[in-house]
């Protein structure tokens, strides 16, 4: 009787003990896994059933030496290849197991599990055990000797590992070209691994030119020798910073300042938002002075079609009510076209203008432009004189001329004498209206007549007059007035000739 015959017979015996099924299983299982492990050990011992009484390591040598006759081959043929023959020489390290949870049959190396072999067939009633010395397998038949299932004994040797390999981030296990376990490989996982802080030479470069410089110094340098021409480029990334934003050494270029979160030009010009308003500030770097700011246009918000300017009050005025406006005057009595403006301009045969020269002018208007005056300059002659008029509860009056000197004027139509004229001669060359009521206490002021004939007359709103010669300033050429004030007295002293 064979060794597996008698393995066979005592895997019956022992199933017979056992009422149920899972016992038998579990007795099935135990002893099959005590036998093959004596069977193929290379631990010298005695097999205990059977008449044989060598060691497990002649039984081992007896097998391999045996030819069985097949038909169509001789003796001498060798079907039990040396790969088979290194394959149970490897089970000495092997171990074999069950699992119980799951029925299976678990071929071990140490304590990795190599090779699970399900035995869920084994649930049937009344069934046996058989091994075919043909066929090489383990049987389980039913009692009508029908075969239930098969066991292969190369299904033990079959998947023996033969190496592991690291392929495409993970750890195999190969039985020759055939992954029998597999595992992710996790940098966490592995031991003594190096820290990982150090850049890796060989993509830190381009153009021969180290591209991050982390030890020079307190920088994190990159790209400072150039390697990348056209330097760094973020895409469509935001880049943040709580700090603040550098252009030269020490921001002597550009400053972005974190601490008021004001931007520094150049070292010299400071740009703040003030933290109260909405108001943007322009001074130099300490903030302590005004800066000059020079720019081509100005453009108002929601006035792009127009040339308006916000005031310090909020209000948008039109730029002309700010800033004198040039124009090109044609009449003066429409010169003074806008409220609270000043304007200036100039023209040649001007509608009420003081004489066809060509004039420029300077006017001034407010209260709806009721109120104004205007100012012309005859730039046809270098006469030294201005002409004015002004703009009374929306009329205009006649032009008046002022002329001579700082000291001295010549008038030609009314005129209104007050402290500026004081200690001066004021030349009349035709019949005018002279009002004197602004001249105050002490002041004095001549005149003299340059034309033959006519009357020019005095008034003095509000004094007293007292003549002290002629009480009519009707005299030929060369005729003179002294008008002196006291207190509320107006003395004029006429000298006719």
């Amino acid at each position: 009787m064979t060794a597996i015959e008698n393995i066979i017979r005592e895997i019956e015996s022992e199933v017979r003990q056992h009422g149920n099924t899972k016992a038998r299983i579990g007795a099935v299982l135990r002893l099959l896994k005590n036998k093959i492990v004596d069977l193929f050990s290379s631990v010298g011992g005695k097999l205990d059933k059977g008449g044989y009484t060598g060691t497990a390591l002649d039984l081992n040598s007896a097998i391999l030496q045996r030819v069985v006759k097949e038909s169509g081959k001789g003796l001498s043929t060798n079907d039990f290849t040396q790969q088979y023959k290194q394959l149970l020489d490897e089970l000495k390290d092997y171990d074999i197991d069950l699992d119980e949870h799951t029925t299976e049959l678990m071929l071990k190396k140490g304590e990795v599990v190599v090779k699970r072999i399900g035995l869920a067939f084994l649930n049937d009633e009344g069934t046996k055990l058989f091994y075919n010395e043909q066929k090489k397998q383990l049987e389980l038949k039913n009692d009508e000797g029908r075969v239930l299932s098969e066991i292969p004994i190369s299904h033990l040797v079959a998947n023996m590992p033969t190496g592991i390999v690291v392929q495409n981030g993970k750890i195999r296990l190969m039985a020759g070209s055939k992954v029998i376990e597999e595992n992710v490989i996790s940098y966490n996982n592995l031991a003594d691994k190096p820290e990982l802080n150090f850049i890796p030479t060989d993509w830190n470069k381009r153009n021969g030119k180290e591209i991050i410089k982390t030890q020079t110094d307190d920088w994190l340098r990159i790209n400072e020798e150039g390697s990348h021409p056209n330097g760094v480029y973020f895409g469509g990334s935001t880049i943040r910073t709580d700090k603040g934003i550098q252009v030269g050494e020490g921001g002597k270029k550009f400053l972005a300042d974190e601490e008021n979160g004001s931007i520094v030009l150049a070292d010299k010009v400071r740009i703040l938002a003030r933290p109260n308003n909405n108001h943007v500030a322009f001074g130099n770097k300490a903030f302590d002075d005004l800066i000059v700011g020079e720019f081509k246009g100005i453009q108002i918000w929601g006035h792009e079609n127009e040339e308006k300017v916000v005031l310090s009050n909020g209000g948008v005025k039109d730029l002309s009510l700010v800033v004198p406006t040039y124009k090109n005057i044609t009449d003066a009595h429409t010169f003074l076209d806008k409220d609270q403006a000043i304007v200036y301009g100039s023209g040649s045969g001007i509608v009420n203008a003081p004489s066809g020269n060509y004039y420029s002018m300077l006017g001034v208007t407010h209260s709806s432009k009721n109120w104004g005056f205007i100012i012309a300059k005859n730039i046809d002659e270098d006469d030294h004189s201005l002409y004015v008029k002004q703009v009374i509860s929306g009329s205009y009056k006649d032009w008046f001329k002022l002329q001579g000197s700082s000291d001295n004027i010549s008038i030609w139509n009314y005129i209104e004498v007050n402290h500026f004229h004081n200690n001066t001669t004021i030349f009349v060359e035709k019949d005018v209206n002279i009002q004197l009521k602004g001249l105050i206490s002490l002041d004095c002021v001549s005149f003299r007549k340059v034309y033959a004939g006519g009357n020019a007359v005095f008034s003095c709103d509000g004094k007293q007059i007292i003549y002290t010669g002629d009480n009519q300033f009707n005299g030929g050429d060369g005729s003179t007035a002294v008008a002196s004030i006291w207190n509320n007295k107006c003395y004029i002293d006429i000298r006719n000739v």
